[in-house]
């Protein structure tokens, strides 16, 4: 019968104050204790590997003491082992073999840390990158270039993420092809940040080089991924485009139609031309994006559009500064002729349309102009209040 499975405890574990490890601690044997004879090996060889660690602590090099201080733990756990008998003795001896092994490879677990400036995380499928600490001695330079590796961490996540959000919302037959593409795409991207991280922590005099290494990732990511993030942001646009145009139309065909009295008003010209107007508007605004942003660079990746505004807001926004402009020209309060002909939403349809339509097209100018106007009106106003307060 094996001796190790009695139930009185075999050792007593004692806190040990060490000035810099914590938990350090020293194992005593309990009297008349029945110890197996693989567990006084194991006992004997954690008592070595404790003095082996208590000698050579180095607290100075945060690295090292680092890996000392979880070697210190590991040995906690096995000592636990011992004393409450989870394990044979010959499973003890093991893991405090591994323990030690793994300990004495430290030099070369420190090269590897010391050799590179990040490593990918999570190992099997990475998701982002974790860059190692810069020592505070490190140049600006260096600084400077760590910062420009983070901020494209964060472009790269936030495009990738979103193409797996737009991808999880579609059922097709390639689902699972597609995700695993992605998946491989990412991390194609995150190696290469991690070369580049790499030379920088290696090559800390060469940062030129390396910011050169991150403009040409920067410059073909951009390549590789503007036409989806461009192309997404239209068909959402004009998506939302097409749903507000259907009321639209659908209104104007009913005042037009001669279905109803309302027809009949003298006001039908008016509604029916600012029904033209907002139509043309939400047209317009899909072609705006377009002509505006005829090229995008990395960050606008991220950002297309540096107001924030969503498609749909976007839409709302801009056909109700239209109207706004609408009733400026009907009111004669903004005069637009062409050829002696005084041009507002009720002149015909075609006119109100190209007046909606060119607002659309030309949506940040409308939004100055439309605020100016107010801004002068407002001041015209307050200046005849001040007028006739005087008069009194």
């Amino acid at each position: 019968m094996d001796k190790s499975n009695g139930n009185s405890k075999t050792i007593k574990i004692e806190d040990v104050e060490h000035p810099d490890l914590s938990g350090f601690f020293k194992i005593i044997p309990v009297s008349n204790s029945d110890l197996a004879d693989d567990q006084e090996a194991a006992i004997k060889r954690l008592n070595h590997y404790l003095k082996n660690v208590e000698t050579s602590v180095q607290p100075q090099d945060e690295q090292v003491f680092e890996l000392q201080q979880n070697y210190v733990a590991r040995l906690r756990s096995i000592a636990n082992g011992i004393r409450d008998k989870q394990q044979s003795g010959h499973d003890l001896l093991v893991r405090l073999g591994t323990a030690f092994g793994e300990y004495k490879s430290l030099p070369e677990q420190l090269h590897y840390i010391r050799s590179v400036g990040a490593d990918l995380h999570p190992k099997k499928d990475p998701r982002t990158l974790k860059l190692n600490p810069l020592d505070v001695d490190a140049s600006e330079e260096l600084r400077a270039l760590y910062l420009e590796i983070q901020k494209t961490l964060t472009v790269v996540d936030v495009v990738l993420s979103r193409r797996e959000g737009d991808l999880s919302k579609k059922s097709s037959f390639d689902h699972k092809d597609q995700q695993r593409h992605l998946s491989l795409l990412r991390r194609e991207y995150l190696q290469r940040l991690k070369e580049i991280a790499d030379y920088a922590w290696l090559h800390r005099d060469a940062t030129a080089y390396g910011t050169q290494k991150l403009t040409l990732f920067q410059e073909a990511f951009v390549s590789r991924e503007a036409d989806y993030v461009k192309n997404k942001h239209i068909q959402s646009l004009g998506l939302r485009a097409a749903l507000l145009l259907v009321p639209l139309t659908a209104l104007y065909l009913f005042f037009t139609s001669g279905g109803t009295s309302l027809t009949a008003s003298d006001n039908i010209k008016i509604w029916t031309g600012f029904l033209a107007l907002a139509a043309g508007a939400c047209i317009g605004t899909w072609l705006s994006f377009s002509l505006r942003r005829t090229s995008i660079g990395f960050t606008d990746l991220v950002l297309l559009e540096p107001d924030r505004v969503n498609p749909t807001s976007r839409l709302i926004y801009v056909v109700l500064l239209t109207c706004i402009l609408g009733l400026l020209l009907e009111l004669g309060m903004v005069p637009l002729q062409i050829a002696g002909v005084k041009i507002t939403p009720s002149t015909g349809f075609m006119v109100a349309f190209l007046i909606g339509i060119l607002s659309g097209i030309s949506e940040r100018s409308l939004a100055g102009f439309v605020s100016g106007k107010a801004s002068s009106l407002m001041k015209s106003l307050e200046g005849k209040a001040m007028d006739e307060k005087n008069g009194k």
